[in-house]
């Protein structure tokens, strides 16, 4: 099984955080935190992991991620499930 992943912005206190949704393997949410927290600046490592129960992620009409929709989906937590 492949694993696509995206990150969106998610609004919220202090100009929100970003927000990375993944296909493919769930893993513990700590575990594809700790390499960007080696190379990235705080305010850049996603707030959270989320598996996404989906075989890819959603394209636009020109094969582009959907980022519109997976923000109106997930942002909210409907069909998004928290990795653990």
């Amino acid at each position: 099984m492949s694993t696509e992943a995206v990150v969106l912005h998610q609004p919220g206190a202090n100009g929100g955080r970003p927000l990375a949704l993944h296909t493919g393997e769930r893993r513990p949410t700590s575990e594809p935190a700790k390499p960007l927290r080696e190379e990235l600046a705080p305010y850049m490592v996603p707030s959270r992991f989320v598996h996404v129960d989906l075989d890819a992620l959603p394209t636009d009409a020109n094969g582009k991620i959907d980022r519109r929709r997976l923000a109106a989906e997930f942002t909210v937590g409907q069909r998004a499930r928290a990795a653990h």
